[in-house]
């Protein structure tokens, strides 16, 4: 008999979404965070991660705001965009672990966050924003 690949498979990391087992997981974050782009506080309740993105993590804690920059000028330069990222929800197939009502009502989240932003357009180099860490 084959042995099932996703047995154990129970967590999810929050940065790639790679499905992980329990013993897999590098790392997590508890605690309040701020939107600021969506004006709103709140509570992160177990924040997984596995240790690629746990390790991508750390290295960017670590790095100093003068390293910061120069990636920043690096990617400006290669033509990076500081517009949202636009997902193609037509092609958005419902999770097989989630009911139909929650997929839907992620799909109308990440629409009207997608809306959002299409009307309220970032610009990183704006005066009120340089120096916020935003």
């Amino acid at each position: 008999m084959p042995i099932a690949l996703t047995k154990g498979l129970n967590q999810q990391c929050a940065y790639c979404g790679i499905a992980i087992k329990d013993e897999e997981i590098a790392g997590q974050i508890d605690g309040q965070y701020v939107d600021y782009l969506k004006h709103r506080t709140g509570v992160i309740d177990r924040m997984l991660f596995c240790s690629g993105c746990w390790e991508h993590i750390e290295l960017s804690n670590k790095s100093n705001l003068g390293d910061a920059i120069l990636k920043r000028k690096e990617l400006e330069a290669e033509g990076a965009k500081t517009e949202p990222i636009v997902l193609d929800l037509t092609k958005a197939e419902p999770s097989p672990l989630a009911t139909k009502e929650q997929s839907d009502h992620i799909l109308e989240s990440v629409q009207a966050d997608q809306d959002y932003l299409k009307e309220h357009p970032l610009d990183f180099t704006a005066p009120e924003h340089v120096g916020t860490g935003i």
